[in-house]
């Protein structure tokens, strides 16, 4: 992070990584509130439906990290040009 940005903005761009970071945690509290099953008592009705929830849940976490690494690897040769060496 400190390489590739900006000279001035290299404080704020750390603040951004850590900022990344905390939203990773926020998101995956909110998928194990999601799955957790005490906490939801309409889902908590027998224990394969339960499973069927979670695994769904899962199951959608899943697609949107193909997704994300699809995106990604599309990125990525645009990405290594404009980092200018820097490895």
């Amino acid at each position: 992070v400190t390489k590739l940005s900006l000279k001035r903005i290299v404080g704020m761009m750390m603040g951004v990584w850590f900022l990344a970071f905390a939203a990773a945690n926020y998101i995956s509290g909110q998928i194990a509130m999601m799955t957790g099953g005490s906490g939801n008592a309409s889902l908590a009705v027998d224990q394969q439906s339960l499973t069927a929830h979670v695994l769904a849940v899962y199951e959608n976490v899943g697609w949107l990290a193909v997704g994300v690494a699809a995106l990604l690897f599309l990125i990525t040769p645009v990405l290594k040009k404009r980092m200018h060496g820097v490895h």
